[in-house]
């Protein structure tokens, strides 16, 4: 049987499988449920498994196969405690390595170039890959990181909203607005948002970029924060000018045009996902020369 490979982008919201022979050539694919392994391991677990059986159904093979196959795992949550040796003691599989997803994501988005990411969506991270190998900036979670992402600026919004109640900013339509749909109560508001996981912080990031654009002196100043964050951790990563520069992510694309013009000057589109990055890297490691 010629050596398979495994791709596995085990993300917070799905899990992707991607299965190649040993040239790196696809030959099939499966998609399962949540898999970080700091949220829920055993969940994570189940689903990495389930959908790597899955993916191995489609080419007639089965889990007693899994002994046989050398797979890359991005594990969402694998950069916290020990759950990426948990992770990596129980896996089945013939050889394998366990990275943060993100480590798959450079791989897909910069393929072999040297350069820089930022990945800017309900969260945000930042890596860069050259000659030293990889590095990883942020990337640890709503509460103590992701500056920059969704779930931040919806945040940064409910806090302006009570720092203008309390006169420190003056207040817009925006503030206005959102202390109106917590039944005017800065009480009611501070109340909702202790229980508000991060992507119903970022459900408003939309609305902060829309009010933005239209001028609201607090959204702007929202915004402006956030460019600033990332593109300081975009330099604090090691951003150089003369290598590649990629940005992923929903809020890529409305942060891009927004950044200074190094950091256009050296932008690159994508030239894949993490589930390329994940084939890649296996591929490397045990396919063939």
């Amino acid at each position: 049987m010629d050596k398979l490979l495994i791709g596995i982008d085990a993300g917070a919201t799905n899990c992707r499988v991607a299965i190649a022979d040993s040239a790196g050539a696809r030959l099939a694919e499966a998609h399962g449920g949540p898999a970080n392994i700091a949220n829920n391991y055993d969940g994570a677990f189940e689903n990495i498994i389930n959908t790597t059986a899955h993916a191995l159904g489609k080419i007639g093979k089965n889990p007693a196969d899994f002994n046989k196959v050398h797979a890359v795992l991005g594990v969402a949550g694998s950069n916290l405690g020990d759950f990426a040796a948990h992770l990596s003691h129980d896996l089945p599989f013939a050889n394998h390595r366990v990275y943060n997803d993100v480590r798959i994501s450079i791989a897909g988005a910069l393929g072999e170039n040297y350069g820089t990411l930022a990945a800017l969506g309900t969260g945000s991270v930042f890596a860069r890959q050259d000659e030293s190998g990889f590095k990883m900036g942020g990337g640890w979670g709503f509460l103590m990181s992701d500056e920059g992402s969704g779930a931040k600026i919806g945040y940064h919004l409910f806090e302006r909203a009570i720092y203008a109640e309390d006169g420190v900013f003056e207040h817009t339509d925006l503030t206005r607005a959102i202390i109106a749909e917590f039944d005017g109560s800065i009480g009611t508001l501070v109340e909702a948002a202790k229980a508000m996981p991060p992507h119903e912080f970022g459900n408003y990031a939309p609305r902060i970029i829309d009010a933005a654009h239209k001028g609201d002196a607090n959204a702007k100043a929202i915004m402006a924060e956030a460019l600033e964050w990332i593109e300081r951790q975009v330099d604090a990563i090691g951003f150089r000018e003369d290598q590649s520069f990629c940005v992923l992510g929903g809020l890529g694309p409305i942060f891009l045009p927004l950044m200074a013009e190094k950091y256009q000057k050296a932008y690159i589109e994508s030239k894949g996902n993490a589930l390329d990055g994940a084939i890649m890297l296996a591929a490397k490691k045990w396919g063939k020369s």
